[in-house]
């Protein structure tokens, strides 16, 4: 008598399906960069990255604020982040990374000046430094996204972070990194309403027949 062992293993993703993560919100601090005008931002860790200094608007502004010839609105009427021309803002936005759960974390970015501005958006397991020395963890490629004025015309768009963490980074920390890397003086980027969401964690079960 012949007897065959057959093992099968499936893979669940949460309940809605792998993008259902609506219900699942990450709470952030100061997300829309109301809580104070100016510097330091309230919630975020400002990091100077190594050029020839940064631009004088760098930080927090109401909507309408003018730099040179470009005017910016917020969509909501609040406050947005002048990202400046050689800094980076960054917050812990997930204390412990759970292994199989995708987190996703949305920003939206225009230009805030007459020249094309360079942003990255990214997560990174430990703070990022002036160097830019820790690699980011990501599911999606990190790609610098150009923000030209005669394009935009200031229109406001959403890029996103993407990582799941993995059985090597589970239960590290998250840092979400808004960086802002053009050294032009009139290269400025503007973000705002900054929102993450997790989806719930796969499951895997292993049927022996």
């Amino acid at each position: 008598t012949t007897t065959t062992t057959t093992t099968t293993t499936t893979t669940t993703p949460p309940a809605g399906g792998a993008n259902d993560c609506v219900s699942l919100f990450i709470p952030i601090t100061n997300p829309s960069f109301e809580d104070a005008v100016g510097l330091p931002v309230p919630g975020w860790t400002q990091v100077d990255l190594p050029d020839t200094g940064d631009h004088w608007t760098t930080g927090v502004h109401r909507s309408g604020f003018k730099i040179g010839r470009i005017q910016t609105f917020t969509l909501d009427g609040g406050r947005w982040l002048t990202g400046g021309r050689s800094s980076l803002f960054y917050q812990k936005v997930v204390l412990s990374a759970e292994a199989n759960v995708v987190y996703t974390f949305y920003v939206n970015i225009t230009h805030a000046s007459t020249s094309i501005a360079k942003v990255r958006f990214y997560f990174t397991t430990s703070e990022q430094d002036g160097a830019l020395s820790k690699t980011p963890v990501s599911d999606i490629p990190v790609v610098t996204e150009s923000l030209n004025p005669t394009d935009l015309n200031g229109s406001w768009y959403q890029i996103s972070a993407q990582y799941t963490a993995t059985g090597l980074t589970a239960g590290s920390p998250l840092y979400l990194n808004m960086e802002s890397s053009r050294n032009t003086a009139t290269g400025l980027a503007a973000f705002d309403s900054v929102v993450g969401y997790q989806c719930g964690q796969f499951t895997t079960s292993t049927t022996t027949t």
